[in-house]
């Protein structure tokens, strides 16, 4: 049965072009549309365990210029906090391949930021062999010198090995120099790219390294400064006095400026969650009255295809095969048409994730992806079993075979 509905499929390629045009064409805007919502998500839940406790994100515009702080030194004044989680960063100056660069480094703590951006090359630098006296990096691809993945760069003193390279459009935790002005902060507000800081600065020196949290504290954590906002994990009873002497501290004796802001991290969550929504609800719709109408032009390309085909259906029932088989015919003649699109909307979607036309594009494969096509084909299939079972099961082979003469 499988190769008659094979066959049925091959004789009707030309008259169901159009159809599979239609059929990968919502194959992959879902998914473009789910990768999105995926990658959105992930960013969330790279940072979930923030959310889920007595938090402050803490904010400053500006903090002396290289002033260096432990985590350590910061947990040791302040009052009643169980964590510090911040972005902390450098620049060091160095020779690769006979030229001088000015290479940013930024780190964060691989124990509680689980938001990886996507390599495009090697291994994460959390993920490759640790040794003393060398620092792990991952290099933004838009650096002008090509270090093999394994090889040692020196600079500054400081040995860095490359173990893998990152796309400038990917997001990266702590990689931000804009944060709103307006009191509403999201989740996005903690990431940036690399591409942010090639729109407004000079491209020479906006080249950035990843370095593993394991290796900086290791052998360089006093030449690492605080970036421009950190995370404190409270205890669930402190007061909100202890609260306000823990910022009088950091404005003090740490140098941060005297206009920090603090919110609520449990504020931060619900409006990034009420943020997906604004976002992603109009596109869903939008995605939806497109489904609908691609499965109306279905069933009409179906309707047709049952048409042209009664004479040949007429003669299967002739030749011993009964309505139930002619109902599996056509599910075979759609399920070859759908694998088909899902094929191609595969490899459409992949050469624009890995060419230039994808222009920051997310382009994942988990279970949200897997889902929607799922649900889609299994629609798509539906109408193919219940259209030829509508259209033929009272029609007689004989009266078939006798207007199809």
């Amino acid at each position: 049965m499988f190769s008659l509905g094979f066959s049925e499929f091959l004789k009707n390629i030309k008259n169901n072009i159009l159809v599979l045009a239609e059929l990968i064409l919502i194959y992959v805007a879902a998914i473009f549309m789910m990768s999105a919502i995926s990658e959105q998500y992930s960013l969330i839940n790279g940072i979930k365990t923030f959310f889920d406790r007595t938090g402050t994100f803490v904010k400053q515009d500006t903090i002396a210029t290289e002033t260096t702080v432990t985590d350590e030194e910061l947990l040791e004044n302040l009052t009643g906090v169980e964590r510090i989680v911040r972005p902390v960063r450098t620049n060091l100056y160095g020779d690769i391949d006979g030229n001088r660069y000015n290479l940013n480094f930024i780190t964060n703590n691989s124990d509680y930021v689980k938001s990886i951006p996507r390599l495009t090359e090697g291994r994460w630098c959390e993920d490759a062999e640790h040794e003393d006296g060398i620092i792990n990096i991952v290099l933004s691809d838009n650096v002008p010198f090509k270090v093999p993945v394994g090889d040692i760069v020196n600079l500054e003193g400081y040995n860095f090995r490359v173990t893998g390279y990152y796309g400038i459009k990917e997001m990266v935790f702590g990689l931000t120099n804009t944060l709103n002005t307006d009191g509403s902060e999201s989740y996005i507000n903690m990431y940036g790219t690399v591409n942010e800081f090639l729109e407004y600065n000079d491209p020479m020196s906006e080249y950035y390294a990843i370095a593993s949290y394991e290796d900086v504290n290791r052998e360089m954590k006093d030449r690492m400064y605080g970036g421009m906002f950190m995370i404190i994990d409270y205890y669930d009873d402190l007061s909100e006095q202890d609260i306000e002497k823990n910022m009088d501290i950091l404005c003090t004796k740490f140098k941060y400026t005297a206009d920090v802001d603090m919110f609520d991290m449990r504020n931060i969550y619900t409006y990034s969650m009420e943020l997906l929504r604004i976002k992603f609800v109009p596109v869903a719709v939008i995605f939806g009255l497109t489904f609908i109408l691609t499965l109306t032009c279905i069933f009409n390309a179906a309707s047709l295809n049952v048409m042209r085909e009664q004479h040949n259906y007429g003669i299967y029932f002739i030749c011993g095969n009964n309505w139930k088989n002619t109902v599996i015919l056509s599910f075979m003649h759609w399920v070859c048409l759908s694998v088909t699109a899902l094929i191609a909307a595969g490899v459409i979607s992949a050469f624009v994730r890995v060419s230039n036309l994808y222009n920051g594009l997310a382009f994942s494969f988990g279970w949200m992806n897997i889902l929607s096509l799922t649900v889609i084909t299994v629609l798509i299939l539906i109408f193919a079993v219940l259209l030829p079972f509508v259209m033929l099961r009272k029609m007689q082979p004989v009266n078939i075979l006798r207007n199809n003469e």
